[in-house]
């Protein structure tokens, strides 16, 4: 450009455009380059990548409920860790899982599950996100995170959404989305919610 007019303006002749293989053309800015995409193929072999298909979800009893929930190694002293919570007396956490009026059906599938108290995590995180406060929250492996959001998650869908859940309600539509940063925890948080929500209107999907 120089100064003094507009490019449209310019007496010079226009330069083409760089037409090299990490270029843009001007049919609508497609690249002008004919490779397949690298995120089809395994890039060492040159080979398309398997598909992976996960096994289809139990829906029976016992299908559901016979695998036992992962327990850390210290999961016994996850009940006694010490709690920091900001600001400190926003959150009375709870003693027993019937303190937290998760319903009656989510009660029997924690007692069908095994799960016999909360561990620190879920006292703290299930009463917070009943009252439908926001949390951001952080702890150990195996610790019982999962629960900790699922449990009031379904619960309040009950309270607050029963007019909205099962398979009537058209059109079809997501009232919770819960994003995963890998394929193996999206499947432990669809098997854990499964048990929570058993017998109950909540329709489960994983994408």
């Amino acid at each position: 450009n120089q100064p003094g007019h507009r490019a449209r303006d310019c007496p010079q002749e226009r330069k083409p455009c760089d037409s090299g293989s990490n270029s843009f053309n001007n049919s609508g800015g497609r690249r002008n380059n004919n490779q397949v995409s690298d995120d089809i193929f395994d890039q060492t072999s040159g080979h398309p990548t398997e598909r992976f298909i996960p096994l289809p979800a139990p829906t029976t009893e016992d299908g559901i409920f016979g695998e036992a929930a992962t327990r850390g190694e210290n999961f016994g002293k996850y009940h006694v860790a010490h709690v920091q919570c900001t600001p400190p007396d926003k959150v009375k956490p709870i003693e027993l899982y019937e303190e937290a009026n998760l319903g009656t059906q989510i009660l029997s599938n924690i007692r069908r599950a095994y799960f016999e108290e909360p561990t620190a995590i879920q006292r703290y995180a299930i009463p917070c996100l009943r009252q439908q406060d926001d949390i951001m929250a952080c702890a150990q492996t195996g610790s019982g995170k999962t629960a900790a959001f699922l449990l009031p998650i379904i619960s309040n869908l009950l309270s607050y959404n029963a007019d909205e859940l099962g398979e009537n309600q058209k059109p079809p539509a997501p009232l919770c989305l819960i994003v995963s940063p890998t394929r193996e925890l999206a499947l432990q948080t669809e098997r854990e919610a499964r048990k929570f929500a058993f017998e109950t209107p909540v329709i489960l999907c994983m994408f």
